[in-house]
């Protein structure tokens, strides 16, 4: 793989990127790698790449898995008027 180095990047333009990445709470490298795709002409990988990293570890559910969760999570939403006396 290889590496870009930019020398003397103007600081309006590095306290931006950086402002970025942090505020999107992601690496100076992805954000950088994003603005040269866009630049390019290519689109970048933005938050669309991150939620696909985390799918991995969480899981997703089918419409019918939500249907079925809310279904059996129903009566926790019922407010028992008696029981706020």
């Amino acid at each position: 793989m290889s590496t870009f180095t930019i020398h003397s990047p103007d600081p309006e333009i590095e306290r931006r990127v950086r402002e970025k990445a942090h505020k999107e709470r992601r690496s100076l490298n992805s954000v950088l790698q994003d603005l040269i795709a866009k630049g390019m002409g290519e689109g970048g990988r933005g938050e669309r790449d991150r939620h696909e990293k985390f799918r991995k570890y969480a899981g997703v559910w089918s419409d019918k898995d939500a249907e079925d969760f809310d279904g059996a999570v129903e009566d926790f939403e019922k407010i028992d008027e008696g029981e706020w006396q």
